[in-house]
């Protein structure tokens, strides 16, 4: 990612494929009313429909984006490429120390 997108400022047109730049409404890259057309998949094993989570798309172009459902108009996107590492650096433990101690996760107490 950019160093502009990670103090919150919306990468240029283009940029969000080259660098996993920030996206979000009102950007060259798309708006809210963009975003809605978008097929969202829900990422939570929560029962509850209307449980906060993570949402991810496929966009046009290679991108995929991310996004909090109690806060749509913020989205994340990155390229397909950078996505697939990301999912298998989830697959390959690399990222366990983030949730390391708390409830919620596997192998602490109250974990499942």
């Amino acid at each position: 990612m950019s160093g502009g997108a990670a103090h919150g400022r919306e990468d240029g047109p283009g940029d969000e494929a080259e660098s996993g730049g920030v996206s979000g409404s009102g950007s060259e890259s798309g708006s809210a009313d963009d975003w809605s057309l978008l097929h969202w998949v829900r990422a939570t094993d929560d029962p509850s429909p209307d449980a906060p989570c993570i949402e991810i798309a496929d966009g046009p172009d290679d991108l995929v984006h991310i996004r909090q459902s109690d806060d749509p108009a913020h989205v994340v996107t990155t390229t397909r490429t950078k996505w697939r590492a990301f999912v298998l650096g989830v697959r390959n433990n690399e990222f366990d120390h983030f949730v390391q101690g708390h409830q919620d996760s596997p192998g602490s107490p109250g974990g499942p």
